[in-house]
């Protein structure tokens, strides 16, 4: 039997990683970008569920201005895209990695969702989330909501 699973994710972000030998406060750091990559904890959880067979769909708010890169993986892994467009920019989040495996992240707090896309938000996923055997809201909340 097939499972269905729908993943929210409130304040999704792109993950800017990077790899330092070792963070100098207070100092010009030389940092080796490893990769962009569209994230957040819902969208994580969607892609390991997607990784083991299970029909998965992702939904919540991404920002108008940068949303091509979380678009292009949810095409790319087969994900079921339920996302509303807002006239904002998804955040951007650095995960820097130091030679000692220590990793600092820098988490910016994203857009603000107001209150008349909070409530098309609500009302759209009521009409679609009935569907699934499981709902995972996960990660951190935009402001606003």
């Amino acid at each position: 039997m097939s499972r269905r699973v729908a993943t929210i994710t409130l304040n999704p972000a792109y993950y800017l990683v990077g790899f330092t030998p070792e963070i100098e406060h207070g100092e010009v750091n030389l940092v080796k970008i490893t990769g962009l990559h569209a994230a957040g904890k819902g969208v994580n959880v969607a892609k390991v569920l997607k990784d083991l067979g299970i029909n998965v769909t992702v939904g919540s708010f991404l920002g108008k201005e940068n949303q091509d890169g979380f678009r292009q993986l949810f095409s790319e892994l087969g994900i079921t895209n339920r996302f509303q467009v807002v006239p904002s920019r998804t955040r951007i989040n650095v995960k820097l990695t130091e030679q000692n495996n220590y990793v600092t992240d820098l988490n910016f707090s994203g857009f603000e969702v107001n209150q008349q896309d909070w409530d098309h938000f609500t009302s759209d996923s009521l009409t679609w989330l009935g569907q699934f055997d499981m709902v995972c809201f996960s990660g951190s909340l935009s402001s606003g909501v």
